[in-house]
């Protein structure tokens, strides 16, 4: 896959993240991470697993951020041709009003699950 297609692949999972999370599904949004993905949040323990994804979604929707903002800056391979990627990026929560709270920036590990990138490994802090 090349640069593009990878980039083009990565991002499109994101935009899809984005809006399951606006959506308040967060179900959906487990269902973009690998069975066995590791969440690191900031002020919280390593939790694992699709469950994990689902109740920080909806603990981080429950404390006010109604919306997130997603913004890929970079994309790569890890492993040339081992179906691995790494993506950094910068998202933005937003309050039910519309209006702009947190800014902060993360790291993805993307694997590829039956042909689909998926979300192995993910950490973000707040700027």
């Amino acid at each position: 896959m090349g640069d593009n297609s990878l980039r083009a692949a990565i991002v499109a999972q994101e935009a899809r993240l984005e809006e399951l999370y606006n959506a308040g599904d967060a179900k959906g949004v487990s269902e973009l991470y690998t069975e066995d993905c590791q969440f690191m949040s900031p002020g919280t323990k390593l939790v694992v697993g699709r469950q994990s994804v689902v109740d920080a979604v909806n603990a981080t929707r429950a404390a006010g951020w109604a919306t997130l903002k997603l913004t890929t800056d970079e994309v790569g391979d890890i492993v040339d041709g081992r179906d691995t990627a790494f993506e950094s990026g910068q998202y933005v929560r937003f309050k039910a009003d519309g209006s702009p709270g947190e800014g902060g920036k993360y790291l993805v590990v993307w694997k590829k699950v039956d042909g689909v990138y998926l979300i192995y490994l993910k950490c973000f802090n707040s700027n």
